[in-house]
């Protein structure tokens, strides 16, 4: 067994003690939150922003709030003179290294904003330096594809937006998650594997609450299987890249529950009439890899994250790949 999987088996585990260990400290972060007007934001890169990207979906269902990604290079490149005051800044982060994080979180300081840190390490520079510092109950994680991490990351991020909702309808949904992304990872994932090994293109379609997971899953296919992936939006799928969706190319569509369900079955079957290959990941009883569903709608994504971790190994390891030895790649990068 791959140390990448072997960690990523962990995850359901890191989940529990998250949730358990963190609940007292997540209301009172929430409360404090809850005060002032100014704008919300993110910062993130690599996985990381891609739970940036699920936790601001989540807030602005459950809260109506507007979560705004920001790029670290406005500050530290561009110098940019922004308006921060008053505004909340929540930084994603494994490590807790990175400069570009650290000098965004220090600007949001000087300027009177607040800043959270959901971080791995708490002995990080990250986790010192921001106001409110979470624990990802993820430690250690060794693999250089990060993922107990990243869906520890998730569950973080919804369990905020969940917090700051007024109620917060999801507790039972927070305490089936575990035993949920247990059974998604118990899948047989080995045929959709054997039908993608062969790709040469690979686009992973979302959209809404699924698109954070296509984009985290584009991601480990580009680093663990030398495989070019693309995640795409369902809607934006239709304009430019439809010039590129032919026999050569391959599809893998996550179908998952909620308003949008209907439509990625839509384009699933759109693709197949291009010719693409298609495989589909959902709930639904004709899906070729058929999730078990959450409790919640809002917490599908993160069962599907699960799942997809145990076909981007299988991907990986079809193709003569060492997932725990990606190429050029190291487990902490360090961006400015």
């Amino acid at each position: 067994m791959t140390l990448m999987r072997r960690e990523a088996l962990q995850a359901p585990d890191c989940v529990a003690r998250f949730l358990e260990a963190e609940a007292q400290h997540l209301a009172t972060l929430a409360q404090a939150m809850r005060v002032g007007s100014g704008p919300w934001l993110t910062v993130a890169r690599g996985s990381s922003d891609a739970a940036a990207a699920y936790f601001a979906t989540t807030m602005a269902l459950l809260n109506g709030r507007i979560v705004s990604s920001l790029p670290p290079s406005l500050v530290t490149v561009y110098r940019a003179k922004l308006q921060f005051d008053g505004a909340c800044l929540v930084a994603f982060s494994q490590s807790g290294q990175s400069p570009d994080l650290l000098a965004v979180v220090d600007s949001l300081h000087a300027c009177g904003g607040r800043t959270v840190a959901f971080v791995n390490d708490m002995d990080s520079p990250l986790a010192r330096l921001a106001q409110w510092s979470v624990a990802l109950h993820a430690w250690p994680e060794t693999a250089i594809a990060a993922t107990k991490s990243v869906v520890a990351e998730f569950v973080a991020g919804v369990r905020l937006a969940a917090e700051l909702a007024e109620p917060n309808t999801l507790r039972q949904a927070f305490a089936d998650l575990p035993a949920q992304l247990r059974a998604a990872m118990q899948l047989d994932t080995s045929v959709v594997a054997k039908n993608l090994a062969g790709a040469a293109h690979l686009f992973v379609v979302g959209r809404g609450l699924g698109m954070s997971a296509a984009q985290e899953i584009a991601l480990k296919f580009k680093e663990t299987c030398g495989l070019h992936a693309e995640a795409l939006s369902a809607a934006e799928l239709r304009h430019g890249p439809m010039a590129l969706m032919d026999e050569h190319r391959h599809a893998l569509v996550l179908t998952l529950p909620g308003p949008g369900e209907s439509e990625l079955l839509a384009c699933a079957d759109f693709l197949k009439a291009q010719g693409v290959t298609v495989q589909t990941v959902g709930p639904q009883a004709a899906a070729d890899l058929r999730l078990p569903p959450a409790s919640d709608k809002l917490l599908d994504p993160v069962c599907a994250l699960a799942a997809l971790y145990m076909l981007v190994d299988d991907v990986a390891r079809l193709r003569n790949r060492n997932p725990d030895a990606p190429l050029r790649i190291q487990k902490v990068t360090l961006t400015l």
